[in-house]
């Protein structure tokens, strides 16, 4: 029996609007879980929301609005193009539904603040979609840094980088893709940064294609490189604390790390480079699971009041506030 549900209660009732690429991946995992019925699916695109329909046994719809009128529902994903985030959600919220938006929550800070108070006004969980925070590399990386495996950590580096995906058409390199990063860097950091410097451009007459942002903490620096210029994909991040160092693989969920050995007493700087010289590596145990079915049970679970996480409106709020101000700093420098 799925955490998401008391044994012997209804199954939870959801659907999914917005069924391309990671819309399918949200009704697939709904339509596998216990305790979780996936009544209909809706996609402006109706054949392929007839389609997925038909694969996975549910009802289809070519508008999120008469799918709201005539079903149902306790909770819904909104998993469409990032310019619909706010009338999707806005509207769910208002048929009393609980929603799960992709990130970015909305396409500025005044809609996804506009948003919150709406979810908080009519007391219905609104919970965005920063994936890479259910990343089981991820999660143990932040256990790490909290029981100070790391010392005091002085910088975070992240790479995204890749070519653009196809999919993507109505936002840039910064609110689709680095905000992924931004959220793991104030996740890992716990607080968001006190100062935000960032340069890019576009590269092929497009949206912002590159961008390369800075993140001042305080104590703590993070280095964010986004693309969709590199022609391969590669999705790494590293910590250095001074008490340790890491290196982390989104894409293979591994987390490598490195301890400095004690040099003890020296008597020249030759004597400290040979004992220093080597590190302790080890290899984090890490339990593989799909980020994005972690992220649903979660929010699943949440809803049923048990202990599941969710990224809050206001994170993600803060997510959106830096891929903003770095945007606003990237588009003066095109």
């Amino acid at each position: 029996m799925s955490a998401c549900t008391e044994a012997g209660a209804s199954p939870r009732r959801v659907a999914v609007v917005g069924v391309g690429t990671m819309g399918r991946q949200h009704a697939r995992i709904y339509h596998a879980l216990t305790g979780v019925e996936l009544v209909a699916v809706a996609d402006i695109d109706g054949p392929r929301a007839e389609r997925v329909a038909s694969e996975l046994g549910c009802r289809a719809y070519a508008d999120h609005r008469r799918l709201f009128e005539h079903e149902e529902l306790d909770a819904i994903s909104a998993v469409v193009p990032t310019s619909l985030h706010f009338e999707v959600a806005s509207a769910a919220l208002a048929s009393g539904l609980d929603v799960l938006v992709e990130k970015p929550l909305a396409t500025s800070v005044d809609d996804a603040e506009q948003l919150a108070e709406q979810a908080e006004r009519l007391g219905r969980v609104l919970a965005v979609g920063h994936v890479e925070r259910f990343n089981p590399a991820v999660r143990e990386l932040k256990r790490r840094i909290d029981d100070g495996s790391f010392g005091r950590v002085t910088s975070v580096i992240a790479r995204r980088v890749g070519i653009l995906p196809p999919r993507v058409k109505d936002t840039n390199v910064v609110v689709d893709f680095a905000i992924h990063d931004i959220d793991v860097c104030n996740y890992l950091m716990g607080r968001a940064p006190i100062r935000i410097s960032a340069t890019g451009g576009t590269a092929r007459g497009g949206p912002i294609d590159y961008s390369e942002i800075f993140l001042d903490y305080g104590s703590a620096a993070g280095f964010l490189q986004a693309n969709w210029l590199t022609p391969i994909k590669i999705r790494k991040l590293t910590v250095t604390g001074t008490a340790g160092y890491a290196e982390l693989d989104y894409i293979a969920q591994t987390l490598d790390l490195y301890q400095p050995t004690d040099p003890g007493a020296f008597r020249t700087f030759t004597e400290l480079q040979e004992r220093y010289g080597s590190s302790r590596i080890s290899v984090a145990p890490i339990v593989q699971q799909e980020p994005l079915e972690f992220q649903l049970t979660g929010f699943l679970a949440h809803l049923a009041g048990d202990s599941g996480e969710i990224v809050t409106p206001r994170e993600a709020i803060e997510a959106l506030r830096v891929a903003e101000t770095a945007l606003a700093q990237v588009g003066r420098a095109v």
